[in-house]
């Protein structure tokens, strides 16, 4: 019995003995996750659209194209919370057992996604026909960031950080995904669109908070990352990014 509680032991000391870095040591931490994003108030999304009505088969090559075309503009104001990834690495120096400081640079997909599908709505009627715009999906603000969040890290436990800090945060990727149909009788013409965003500002500030548990190397993290900055350029809506991420990552001590 007793070798058996000697042996439970060395086998605990073995699997406890990385459960938290050693002191005045560097480690480097590739980590991958998800982030569920959203804003701190609702930001509108507009687009236009365009339609030309049909040409018929005796019509004349040139004629007044102006007068056969349909344009407009929607506005959806509800936006709604995006599910991305995040992933990257940071690095971290072990000042005490209590305290160590971070860095690091993770790729992180944000924005948010507006409740559009099954939106549908009558044109303009051009040479008898009516024509009724839809909305197949829900519209997608994808916004992608290279965030740089820089950590202060406490040790309540062994193992166990509560971290806060600060967090750059810049926008690689700005795009407005659209799916839409345009149908003037039964035969519905399909595009999808993956335009650009104008109004969206290329950099951000936030603040993480977060806690971390470290187990044999292995290390758990989850992080609330409260908005500073807005995220439009004329700051219309006064939105901020609000994100929630979960990541798995591995300690590799230096």
């Amino acid at each position: 019995m007793k070798k058996t509680l000697i042996v439970a032991a060395t086998l605990l000391g073995a699997l406890t003995a990385n459960a938290q870095q050693p002191v005045g040591k560097f480690s480097i931490t590739p980590k991958f996750g998800f982030s569920n994003n959203y804003t701190s108030r609702d930001m509108p999304a507009s687009f236009y659209y365009a339609t030309l009505g049909p040409i018929g088969e005796y019509e004349p090559y040139i004629y007044n194209i102006e007068s056969n075309i349909t344009a407009g503009s929607f506005t959806f104001y509800n936006s709604k919370s995006k599910t991305g990834i995040t992933f990257g690495a940071e690095a971290q120096y072990q000042f005490t057992k209590v305290f160590a400081l971070s860095g690091g640079v993770m790729y992180t997909q944000k924005g948010a996604t507006y409740d559009t599908k099954g939106f549908s709505t009558n044109l303009t009627e051009l040479k008898g026909n009516t024509y009724k715009y839809n909305i197949d999906e829900d519209i997608k603000l994808k916004l992608d960031y290279l965030t740089i969040p820089i950590l202060a890290n406490v040790y309540v436990a062994k193992g166990l950080a509560l971290k806060a800090g600060i967090q750059p945060e810049i926008a690689i990727n700005k795009k407005m995904q659209i799916q839409t149909s345009i149908t003037p009788s039964d035969n519905p013409f399909i595009t999808s669109t993956n335009s650009d965003v104008k109004n969206v500002s290329t950099f951000g500030l936030s603040i993480p908070i977060g806690i971390s548990y470290e187990y044999h190397n292995f290390v758990a993290d989850a992080r609330y990352n409260l908005g500073l900055t807005n995220i439009e350029k004329e700051k219309a809506s006064g939105a901020k990014h609000q994100n929630i991420a979960i990541t798995i990552g591995y300690k590799i001590i230096l």
